[in-house]
């Protein structure tokens, strides 16, 4: 089984200064970019990537048989 998941990017527009829009990128999308790179690295992620010319990405990921999708996303994200 495999899922199929989709993001949106969502232009933040002016409800944060650059300032906070650069913190923004620095701790939250970055990190999700390493993320997603190790993921498939360790065979989780199948394949996936930023559709050119949008702000959606798109990615197709296989968790393991024994644990539900929720608790194998925490556990990714923990590091586990």
């Amino acid at each position: 089984m495999q899922y199929l998941v989709t993001m949106e990017f969502v232009e933040p527009g002016p409800l944060f200064s650059a300032q906070q829009l650069g913190q923004m990128v620095e701790e939250t999308i970055l990190p999700s970019f390493d993320l997603l790179v190790s993921l498939k690295t360790e065979g989780k992620v199948v394949a996936g990537g930023v559709l050119a010319g949008t702000r959606n990405a798109t990615l197709s990921s296989k968790p393991p048989p024994t644990m539900s999708w929720i608790s194998w996303s925490k556990a990714s994200r923990s590091g586990r």
